[in-house]
């Protein structure tokens, strides 16, 4: 028995003796390249959201084994009916086709874009960005949803959804290596993948040791808490920390906390300081958003009458309530931001 992959209402069986000239170039290409004994090897891009995008390449045998813990790690057998939407040159999407291929899935290709509308049918299991879920404002009749691209912030548009998983992982990893579960109960730490052990070097930064990479270990630059060798929680990125009068932010834990009062899109950085060598200050972008503080401010103001000025007074007092001192932004700073391919904002250095 083999995969399938359901495209336009065709399907293709995701064996070897198949044709597959009819299929996009960028599917065509990985299958044929999957199916190619002499090739040993794929070759995959970053997104670019920590540095300039690189190649990474893995073994056949690594894609694999990833493959399988994930069906082992959130029960999805043969015959699971999955659905496709995220970029097939990225590893997250990627591996979706890897494991309809090893798992004899049947796989639905839908269109990777932001907005989603689940088949009339349901689906069994889909791997999609926050940004994604959000846009569709939610995707109910799918029975187990795994997110990731981008870290989870804020409540999400979970109703009609089984089981949600938050996933940790990179390009490096093969897509995910530890699960965190949202729905039905709501994790705080991530659990490791089988065969995945975790730990914390000098700096508090994530060390992962997975065999089944064919790398002896893998040393990140997330800092994170880890709880056992097979769970952490994750704190944010080493090169985001903020050293504000001594005392150590980080930037994905500000905009954790203060995700629900910002209703534009936004991100938390610094800039120097006199004082302080580094001040918190919250980046927002102008374009869209309703510019209010849920329940602070109440209706917007027009921008002929200061709105704006009004809008900073009310985010940073609002900030100050749920932060500690040194972790509120001091500041708001309007500026136009972009995003990965993936979803994730792109932290502007000021």
């Amino acid at each position: 028995m083999a995969g399938s992959l359901i495209l336009e209402n065709r399907e293709w069986l995701l064996e070897e003796n198949e044709d597959f000239s009819d299929l996009p170039l960028d599917i065509r290409r990985m299958l044929v390249a999957w199916f190619d004994p002499q090739v040993d090897e794929l070759s995959f891009m970053t997104s670019g959201s920590t540095g300039e995008p690189k190649s990474v390449r893995h073994a056949k045998s690594a894609m694999r084994e990833s493959a399988i813990r994930t069906g082992e790690a959130l029960e999805l057998g043969r015959g699971t009916r999955a659905w496709w939407v995220l970029p097939p040159h990225f590893i997250g999407g990627a591996m979706m086709l890897i494991r309809a291929i090893v798992l004899e899935w049947q796989l639905h290709a839908g269109t990777p874009q932001s907005k989603l509308k689940v088949p009339p049918s349901g689906m069994d299991f889909c791997a999609c960005t926050p940004m994604q879920l959000r846009s569709s404002g939610g995707l109910p009749g799918v029975s187990k949803l795994l997110l990731g691209g981008s870290p989870v912030n804020g409540p999400l548009p979970l109703h009609g959804i089984g089981r949600v998983w938050e996933g940790f992982g990179m390009t490096e990893t093969i897509s995910h290596i530890a699960l965190r579960e949202l729905k039905p109960i709501q994790e705080e730490a991530f659990q490791c993948v089988r065969g995945v052990a975790v730990r914390e070097d000098e700096e508090g930064c994530l060390i992962v040791q997975a065999p089944h990479l064919t790398v002896e270990e893998i040393r990140t630059r997330d800092q994170v808490k880890c709880w056992t060798s097979g769970s952490f929680e994750w704190l944010g990125r080493q090169d985001h920390v903020i050293n504000s009068g001594g005392i150590k932010v980080h930037p994905e834990q500000v905009e954790k906390a203060i995700h629900d009062l910002i209703k534009r899109p936004f991100v938390v950085t610094s800039r120097a300081h006199a004082v302080l060598g580094q001040e918190v200050i919250l980046v927002v972008d102008p374009r869209g958003g309703s510019g209010d503080v849920s329940s602070v401010m109440g209706d917007e103001r027009s921008e002929r009458k200061g709105w704006k000025g009004e809008a900073v007074k009310n985010w940073l007092e609002a900030t100050r309530r749920v932060l500690p001192k040194h972790h509120a932004p001091r500041a708001v700073v309007w500026m136009e931001l972009n995003q990965t391919p993936t979803g994730k904002w792109i932290r502007p250095r000021l």
